[in-house]
């Protein structure tokens, strides 16, 4: 090798080795979880409805999300966007706007350039999250891959929800009957022993 091409020679190797460090010390899945309550005494975030946070690995990363709210109201399907505020914490997010109430809802966050790692969460009658899950695949050496969602996945989670929802409203009720129902005959029966 001519003497004056060793050092670009020897650069090329070096930049070549950081790159395939880089992408080493990146090694591992993507993540994405959902934290409830929200800081109460972060004032840019205090409203959210929840925190999405984002790793890939172990460490917090800075990516896009894409979002949605799908719910099912009075059997009529529904679906509204979201919006996301940065947090002030790396890979934080918090998930802003009016709280749905009504039917039943079911949150669809997505990271797409985390290999499309989605979270799904589950908003009770109150609109207060209930419940989450990130999709996932173990692989053999026991790592937890989030897995890609279809649209057949999210209509199947929220049908779920929804029937999870109305067979809770029911319950109440019928507890209430056959407690009413035990009363009632009680009543009669000393009536018949008097």
């Amino acid at each position: 090798m001519h003497a004056s091409l060793r050092p670009f020679a020897l650069a090329a190797v070096v930049a070549g080795g950081l790159v395939i460090a880089a992408r080493t010390a990146h090694a591992g899945p993507a993540w994405i979880s959902i934290e409830i309550p929200t800081n109460p005494h972060n004032r840019t975030i205090s409203s959210a409805w929840f925190l999405v946070r984002t790793y890939h690995h172990w460490q917090p990363v800075e990516t896009a999300l894409t979002g949605t709210a799908e719910g099912l109201v009075n059997g009529v399907r529904r679906s509204v966007k979201l919006e996301f505020t940065k947090a002030p914490v790396a890979g934080a997010y918090a998930v802003m706007g009016d709280v749905p109430t009504e039917g039943a809802w079911l949150v669809v966050i997505r990271a797409p350039g985390l290999d499309g790692a989605t979270a799904l969460v589950s908003l009770g009658a109150d609109g207060q999250v209930s419940g989450a899950e990130v999709p996932a695949n173990t692989t053999n050496d026991g790592w937890k891959v989030p897995r890609q969602v279809t649209d057949a996945d999210i209509e199947s989670a929220l049908r779920k929800h929804a029937a999870q929802l109305a067979s809770a409203d029911r319950k109440p009720i019928v507890g209430m009957t056959i407690v009413g129902i035990g009363l009632l005959l009680g009543a009669l029966g000393k009536g018949k022993r008097a």
